[in-house]
């Protein structure tokens, strides 16, 4: 089988949804980029939600990974697995239909501010992961609603957060300024502008994923349980950047398609 690098939940119905199936942590930026860049190119797809270290087999399983790091997103499709947010969105582009998300004039560009932009994400998951071990209500939201009845769950669920953060040698110093200098290179990257460059582009979708640990975006896009939203919410950050988070809103509301619910 061919590798490419990279609660069944919201399909796109274009297509034979059959040959992709999604798997994510729902909230997470990453995951938010794959899914908007298959909706972008109407690519049918099904979501399967992720549980970290319950799901590590079977994630290993799909993805044919089984030494060092595997993590979702990972796009499951009839010629093998992609791994990554950026490298599905790449598939997208070259097996779907649409404007492109990777103009050959500034893919480069893109893919650079891809990288420039992680270390903002990845605050945001040195943030959540300590919700998470601090707080039973974020613990116990951040499951699946079929193993929230587990007794313990909310230890289930620290567990699974201490395997992830030691996966990804995270930690929680100087949050704050993390995310504000984060925000910061943002909004100096659109200058205010509508878009990135000249349209909409995958450095759009990298730009306003950045913001979804500070605050989350409406759930019509990507539901929140109310305790999760408490407590990725800043609104400090939000009410220094206002700006930033109005044209962050407008695009959902131009290129973020809704995908119609399983039925």
């Amino acid at each position: 089988m061919k590798h490419v690098r990279g609660l069944k939940r919201p399909v796109s119905r274009d297509k034979d949804s059959r040959m992709h199936t999604l798997h994510v942590l729902p909230y997470s930026p990453w995951s938010e980029r794959a899914r908007w860049a298959l909706l972008h190119h109407r690519l049918a797809f099904r979501e399967h939600e992720h549980v970290p270290l319950i799901g590590e087999f079977a994630l290993r399983l799909r993805s044919g990974v089984w030494k060092g790091r595997v993590s979702v997103p990972l796009l499951c499709t009839s010629a093998g697995p992609v791994r990554e947010s950026l490298a599905i969105a790449e598939y997208a582009e070259t097996h779907g239909s649409g404007p492109p998300l990777f103009p050959a004039s500034v893919r480069d560009a893109i893919t650079s501010l891809d990288a420039q932009l992680e270390p903002v994400i990845d605050t945001g998951r040195a943030s959540i992961l300590l919700a998470i071990k601090e707080h039973d209500d974020a613990a116990i939201a951040s499951l699946p609603k079929a193993l929230r009845w587990v007794p313990l769950g909310a230890m289930s669920a620290r567990l699974g957060t201490r395997f992830v953060a030691s996966k990804y040698g995270t930690t929680a110093e100087e949050l704050h300024d993390r995310f504000h200098a984060g925000l910061r290179s943002v909004e100096s990257t659109l200058g205010g502008r509508d878009y990135v460059h000249d349209t909409f582009t995958y450095a759009d979708i990298v730009c306003a994923s950045a913001m979804q640990f500070v605050n989350p975006i409406d759930d019509r896009y990507i539901p929140l349980e109310p305790a999760m939203r408490a407590r990725f919410t800043r609104h400090e950050l939000v009410r220094a950047f206002p700006a930033l988070f109005e044209w962050r809103s407008a695009l959902y509301a131009k290129h973020r398609r809704v995908a119609a619910p399983v039925v």
